[in-house]
Parts: structure tokens; sequence; C-alpha cells
């Protein structure tokens, strides 16, 4: 079994030493992650500002938080920082809540938490979507390096939403390039949050602001939402509901297209692992085409680091009226026997892999397939014609050769299992 020690090892490029109010901090990195090279200038200008809060809090006598959510946690280096200051300035019951939508971010921020002395009683990592998690929980203190690309609908919902999960005197404190700073203070008004500090640098903008004066207001529904459309794969149409924050919204990508053009090739599957499916364009085409034939439709487990792609590929794929379920995983060949002995084996496995530079994966790519395939069933990789040839040089004694596409600049391999 692997572990997040295993996978924190696999992707970790670079560590930084940081400090804090007079801690240090030894971080790993990942060029899987925002800000592979050191800790970004709008977390470090966001914490300059929050330190000048608790001072002030300190000095008026004022209670200093006990429970604190980072949203978009990344590596943990705001939910690390702040937790460090609360448990060393003697406040008992500190607990930090830190979400990512990314596994490999929940991954880093657990793992930072543990090589720099946070335990679980005090942080604690999640896979979800901004502002989810336990329902109905309330926060002293939200923290958000809020990710400029996370589209305005997607922004406008954080605002509205976070405003109305503060405890009694509970504050929102974000950052957010200038750019977006005016779109910022309208989303503040539209949620009827009061702004309770401002401060603008050369690049950034943090705002401080407290609960808001119209809690029952509704918010808007399903901010995600970016478009609904049909498409078409190897004259097969097929219809995709794509969310903001996954890839492949405006059409599948050329590697999912050469994919489905080689998975036609090889016959019909019961069972099929999708490992990074983005909006789902691979197990829909597969449904769609069973479907179309009028066969029995294949059970679909699909995997991923995105659990914003998780929820599009299998609420789309489930349109279609196959069973779809869905596991985080932070790298497929390390999880393979976890999703093995959680979903059984499979005989197709079909993987179009987010290549991380400085990490090499495609060994434990391998090794997992094996772990999760039936004898007999197919492997196949869809990746730039580069990296389908590095892979390709790996392959095992368990596999051969079953088929090999190419299309614009991208390859499509099939490998049978022995």
């Amino acid at each position: 079994m692997s572990s997040d020690a295993d996978v924190f090892a696999a992707y970790t490029t670079k560590t930084v030493d940081f400090r804090y109010r007079g801690a240090s901090f030894h971080l790993g990195l990942s060029h899987g992650l925002f800000s592979s090279a050191d800790v970004d200038s709008g977390s470090r200008f966001l914490l300059r500002f929050l330190s000048l809060i608790f001072d002030a809090a300190v000095k008026a006598g004022k209670p200093l938080p006990k429970t604190v959510l980072d949203a978009g946690s990344g590596i943990g280096v705001l939910g690390l920082a702040i937790g460090r200051t609360l448990v060393d300035a003697g406040n008992p019951g500190v607990a930090v809540r830190a979400q990512d939508r990314d596994e490999l971010a929940r991954v880093f921020s657990a793992q930072n938490a543990v090589r720099n002395g946070l335990g679980a009683g005090v942080f604690n990592a999640f896979t979800e979507k901004m502002l989810d998690g336990s329902e109905g929980a309330r926060y002293d203190l939200i923290v958000s390096n809020l990710p400029a690309k996370a589209g305005s609908p997607v922004l406008a919902n954080f605002f509205h939403r976070s405003s109305r999960m503060l405890t009694a005197g509970g504050s929102v404190a974000v950052v957010i390039v200038n750019t977006l700073a005016d779109s910022a203070r309208k989303w503040l008004r539209d949620a009827d949050a009061p702004i309770l500090a401002e401060e603008t640098g050369i690049e950034h903008t943090v705002f401080v602001y407290g609960e808001s004066r119209a809690p029952g207001k509704e918010a808007a529904s399903d901010p995600y939402l970016r478009t609904e459309a049909e498409h078409e794969l190897e004259s097969i149409r097929y219809a995709i509901r794509a969310l903001h924050g996954v890839a492949d919204f405006t059409e599948p990508s050329r590697a999912v297209a050469v994919a489905a053009k080689l998975a036609l090739k090889l016959g019909v599957f019961a069972r099929v692992l999708v490992h990074e499916a983005e909006q789902g364009h691979f197990p829909v085409f597969l449904a769609s085409a069973a479907r179309r034939e009028k066969r029995s439709m294949p059970d679909f487990v699909i995997c991923g680091r995105n659990t914003l792609a998780l929820e599009a590929a299998r609420d789309n794929t489930a349109a279609c009226g196959a069973q779809a379920v869905t596991v985080p995983v932070a790298d497929f060949g390390l999880c393979a026997e976890q999703v093995s002995a959680d979903f059984g084996n499979f005989d197709l496995v079909a993987t179009f892999p987010d290549i991380v530079p400085r990490t090499d994966r495609f060994t434990d790519t391998w090794k997992g397939a094996a772990k999760v395939l039936l004898p007999g069933g197919y492997l196949v990789i869809a990746v730039s014609s580069s990296d389908a040839a590095r892979f390709d040089k790996l392959k095992t004694t368990d596999f051969t050769r079953a088929g090999d596409l190419k299309r614009d600049g991208f390859r499509a391999l099939a490998y049978r299992r022995k």
C-alpha cells in the first residue's frame, strides 16, 4: 500500500525554509502545484497583514481565533503559519481545516504539517471544493489566496458563502490579484459583507471582511457550471456538462480523441478504470458507444487528482445511463493497489496523465497497471508522442503491445496484460 509519505517523496521537487512570527518552517514544494519555486508573494502579503491583525488583537485583549479554514490550501502555508501562531500564543483548542480540490495538494498540506510539528489534533487536510466540508460549520477565521483563474461565478460565490460561515465576531481574510480587486469589492457589496480592512500592494490586494448583514440570502445556483454542449468522436455524439476549473471544457483533448479511436479497435469492456478523465469525454464516449450499439453498459471507476473533474466526469457518465464511482488519487501508480482493494480489477484501464516536471512516474504507472488489470485486460495511455516513446521503453514483461495510434502530436498506446 502507498502512503501520503510515498506520494510526497515522489512529487517533492524543492524544499524551502520559511519564517513567520519567529517560527521556522521547512516546506516541500512541487512542480505539480501552484508556486513551485518558493512561497508565493500573495501568501506572504496576506500573512504579513494578518500578523498586524493578530498583534492588534493581543494588544486590545481580544481573543485570537480558534477555528480556522484554509480554503484552497495548496502546500498548506497559510494554515500552517496561522496554526503555529495560534498554538504558540497559548491558545487552547486551535483547529485548522485545510481544503483543496486537488488530492496532491491535500497530501502536501498534510505532510508539510507533519514535518513541521502540527499534528492531526490541530491541522487536518481534506480534498474538497472551497468552502465545502462539514455541513453548517462556522469558523472564527477563513483565509484564502484566491485563484485568479477560478472564474467570476466561482469567486463571487466564495465571497457570498464565506461571509455566511463565520462565528460571531469572525472574519474572512483573502488576497487577490490587483486586476480583480474592483470585482472583489463588487462581490462583497453583492454579498452584503462589510469590509473591515483593506491593503493594496504591488501585485495583490488583501481584503478582510465580516459576516454578511443578509445571512439568509441565497447564493447563485451551481457557480461551477460553465457550458452544456454536444460533442462528437468517431461519429458518436454525446453531451457534456462542463465545469469551471476542469480542462477540456470546449472540446475533447487530442489525447482523448486518439485514445477513443484506439479503444474502439480493442473490443467491448465490462469494467473500466479511467484515470484523469477531466470533464469525462472518454468514459462518456465509451458509454455512448455501448448505448448506440445496444449492448451492456460498462461499469466505470474514475480516479484522479481534481475533485471537480471527478464530479464532472461522474455526472456526465451517469447521464448516459452508466454506473460511475469516483476516487481521488494523487498518483495512479502509487495508489493503484488501494484502488484494486476497494473496487476490484478491470478489463480496461485508460490513463491520461498530467506530466509533472522533474518527476518520472512512468515506472510506477506500469506497476500500478499490473495491480488493477485482469489477465487479458488492456492498458491504454494517451500522451504526447515524446512522452509515449518514453513510456513504451519502460514496458514490463507483464504486458504485450496491442495497439498504437498517432494524431496531431499525440499518441495512444494499448497493451494487453498477460
